[in-house]
């Protein structure tokens, strides 16, 4: 377990995209960016604490090679991180912020 805490400033760069399957979906992949502004101080704390718990956690890897998944790309400072999310095992908070960015919100 990695207890390595991840300081997320209102500057941090963090994109998000939903990745896998065989079947291409156009615009699937592309990245969109997650506004740390825009998010409340309670969906910003279950998103600290879904990517914390990411990041102690091994995650195994799914027996369906076709599986989607969430990709979360963060730049903080001098640090950089990927984390992955199974699409159907993501924290809520997740799937909200990708919803919420396919709306353009």
């Amino acid at each position: 377990m990695n207890n390595k805490i991840i300081e997320l400033i209102t500057d941090s760069k963090i994109t998000i995209s939903l990745q896998g399957g065989f079947a291409a979906t156009p615009g699937l992949s592309q990245d969109k960016t997650v506004n740390l502004k825009s998010l409340s101080p309670h969906q910003k704390q279950l998103f600290v604490q879904a990517i914390e718990r990411n990041f102690s956690d091994s995650m195994p890897l799914s027996p369906c090679p076709d599986q989607h998944y969430y990709l979360l790309y963060i730049i903080t400072g001098n640090e950089e991180y990927h984390f992955i999310f199974p699409e159907l095992d993501a924290p809520e908070i997740i799937t909200q912020i990708w919803d919420a960015s396919k709306k353009g919100g």
